[in-house]
């Protein structure tokens, strides 16, 4: 009979030890995702569009970028190089709110820093027309631009 107990006993005990198992894992990948879903503000929302700029003007992470104002489509971009300063000017204005400078181009929202964003599209942009625009690096030794393009999609 103590035999049987035994048996018992130990078969038990080699039953408890997967679901402990399965108790830890389950509550490690609960923590994971968790942590992730804090982290979800790095991420950029789905219809936002990040562009690196530098370390010269020209070089860019989407040379010509597609916008779609279904998907309400915004731009960020940013100066690779921290201490440069950054504007995104347009000859046509494609976005809500952009400032119309004394070179006669548009600029998006820009902080006289290292970052730059659109607002919304303009219902008066048209579609599939090349928006010709210019990155402008500022840095200790000047003003530095090259071209972009942006082209919008219904």
């Amino acid at each position: 009979m103590t035999d049987v107990l035994e048996s018992r006993s130990s078969t038990n005990r080699r039953s408890i030890v997967p679901l402990l198992v399965t108790l830890v894992v389950g509550v490690a990948i609960g923590l994971a995702v968790r942590s992730l879903e804090d982290l979800g503000w790095i991420f950029a929302p789905k219809g936002v569009r990040a562009i690196v700029v530098g370390p010269r003007p020209g070089d860019l992470t989407i040379p010509k970028l597609k916008l779609s104002r279904k998907e309400s489509h915004v731009v960020f971009w940013v100066a690779k190089t921290s201490t440069d300063k950054l504007s995104i000017e347009f000859k046509d204005e494609i976005f809500a709110n952009m400032k119309q400078l004394a070179n006669g181009r548009y600029q998006v929202q820009c902080q006289n820093n290292r970052w730059c964003y659109s607002d919304e599209i303009r219902k008066e942009a048209q579609y599939d027309v090349e928006y010709k625009y210019w990155q402008v690096l500022i840095d200790s030794v000047g003003r530095h631009e090259a071209d972009g393009h942006i082209i919008i999609k219904p």
